[in-house]
């Protein structure tokens, strides 16, 4: 008796583990079976930015002294490159105004051949503006100046 009840245990636990293998879920995948691979998706990510319009305007000089000048030709007694340098991610203009005490002389004193306007412009660029001062002997002794404004609009 003792081996029949030995028997039907085995019998019972061997045909329990035969049925719990064949009845046991395969791995859940939201997809599909695809060439004998799951295939899970495609699942989307949206990536989103917000990008803000950037303008930057950077000189290489903010104050420059020409020294003292004698009056001399050929003229110009003095140069100077200025850099002038722009960044945007938007249409810009670069526009460049001079204000002076050096105008109404014989001689133009103050020169700078950078146009007075750059139109529409974009990305990162770079402009040399090429001051001269040329002094005559028609030009009074005395201190002078000149500013230079640059200013880098949206459009």
């Amino acid at each position: 008796m003792k081996r029949t009840l030995m028997a039907g245990f085995l019998a019972v636990v061997l045909v329990a583990g035969l049925v719990t293998t064949a009845t046991a879920a395969p791995q859940s995948f939201s997809g599909n079976l695809v060439g004998g691979k799951w295939q899970a998706g495609p699942g989307d990510v949206v990536v989103t930015a917000a990008v803000n319009p950037k303008v930057e305007l950077t000189l290489s000089e903010d104050l420059v002294d020409a020294g003292a000048l004698d009056p001399d030709i050929p003229a110009p007694q003095w140069t100077l490159a200025v850099n002038v340098d722009t960044a945007a991610n938007v249409p810009c203009d670069l526009t460049k105004s001079v204000v002076t005490d050096m105008d109404g002389i014989a001689t133009p004193l103050f020169e700078s051949d950078l146009a007075a306007l750059i139109a529409d412009i974009r990305g990162v660029n770079n402009y040399t503006d090429n001051y001269a001062i040329s002094v005559g002997y028609d030009t009074d002794p005395g201190n002078y100046s000149a500013t230079v404004t640059y200013t880098l609009v949206q459009r």
